[in-house]
């Protein structure tokens, strides 16, 4: 009889203990999801950055929600408007194909960041909002130290990596760390902190640097001194393998998450050259060009690998009349130059998107 009164003891205790515990943790989740929805609109946005176009919810508003990702060219650069981009255009031209209101396509360049930057990018936010398509490029930037004029690529070649924090824990109390952790995690606590600084007239700037005391920056970066042929090859080696890991990272990701990851080859550079020589002349004579060709075929065996749709704007501006009126500069497109790559993925995305999301 004794027993029996200390085992519902016990179980009276213990279900003191858990019922606050669960209803915290149930309060909690309740006001982080709050918080995602009320203040983390577009997860596959640069915070911080000029966002293209308008705002948009993580629930998507169409049938088929596509994302273009990729550096400043798909950002639009130079004086380019919103709605002069190519993913602006591409939903016009998907809309009159498919229908009316049944694709949205959301502008998320990422200008002058590596592959590693983008893949972590896609990464930690894939799973915040309802997406079925991802057109990615990501050449340009990767390999941009080997383009010619901007670095001595026979000098110097930089390995433009990412750079990682490390925390010095061993400096920290307890509830330093728990700032860290929650500030890294929870939406609900980031926003309550600067509500609460608000309120106190509190400095935040202050706020978002405090953490520079327990934080120091680790670069990834090497520099590679090409003296021969040789060597330079050897450092191109390095950042095609860094490159294959990292698409194929973000494959094994977007598959994941159920979303179709659509590889796109973009036009490669116009230099002033091809004015006075013949394209199919002067390309071979670039190191860049052997660059770009070398990173294609890594995409070509990865799609082939994984069954992915890779489209090649590159050879569709090639086929075009590739000229100088479809270029910026040396890497960025004219208005033009979107109009004919938006013409160049809207022919292969309608049908990719009749057959599989339909």
């Amino acid at each position: 009889m004794t027993g029996k009164k200390t085992l519902g003891g016990w179980t009276k205790l213990a279900i003191n203990i858990v019922t606050p515990v669960l209803a915290l943790a149930v309060l909690f989740t309740a006001l982080e999801v709050w918080a995602r929805v009320k203040y983390y609109k577009g997860s596959i946005r640069q915070k911080g950055v000029l966002s293209r176009g308008r705002e948009y919810t993580p629930r998507k508003i169409t049938p088929v929600r596509i994302v273009c990702l990729g550096s400043s060219p798909t950002h639009g650069g130079g004086n380019i408007q919103d709605d002069e981009t190519y993913p602006f255009y591409l939903e016009g031209l998907l809309s009159r194909q498919l229908g009316s209101g049944h694709v949205e396509v959301i502008n998320s360049g990422l200008a002058a960041r590596t592959t590693e930057y983008q893949r972590d990018f896609i990464k930690e936010r894939i799973g915040d909002q309802e997406l079925d398509i991802i057109v990615w490029d990501s050449l340009n930037t990767h390999f941009y130290p080997f383009f010619p004029g901007d670095i001595d690529v026979e000098k110097v070649i930089t390995e433009n990596g990412k750079v990682k924090n490390v925390y010095l824990w061993h400096k920290m109390s307890i509830t330093d760390i728990m700032h860290v952790f929650l500030s890294e995690h929870s939406y609900f606590y980031v926003r309550l902190r600067e509500k609460l600084l608000k309120m106190s007239g509190g400095d935040l700037n202050k706020y978002y640097a405090e953490r520079k005391d327990y934080v120091q920056d680790v670069s990834e970066n090497k520099h590679y001194k090409a003296e021969s042929e040789q060597e330079r090859d050897g450092a191109l080696t390095l950042f095609l393998n860094r490159y294959y890991s990292a698409v194929e990272d973000v494959i094994l990701s977007s598959r994941s998450h159920g979303v179709d990851l659509v590889l796109l080859i973009p036009p490669y550079p116009f230099f002033h050259q091809e004015l006075t020589e013949d394209i199919n002349v002067y390309r071979p004579k670039q190191y860049y060009n052997l660059v770009c060709e070398k990173a294609k075929q890594c995409l070509i065996r990865l799609a082939r690998q994984y069954d992915l749709l890779v489209i090649d704007a590159d050879e569709g501006f090639l086929k075009r009349g590739r000229s100088r009126d479809l270029f910026m500069d040396a890497t960025h497109m004219s208005i033009n130059g979107n109009h004919v790559m938006a013409e160049i993925i809207a022919a292969e995305m309608a049908p990719y998107i009749n057959k599989n999301r339909r």
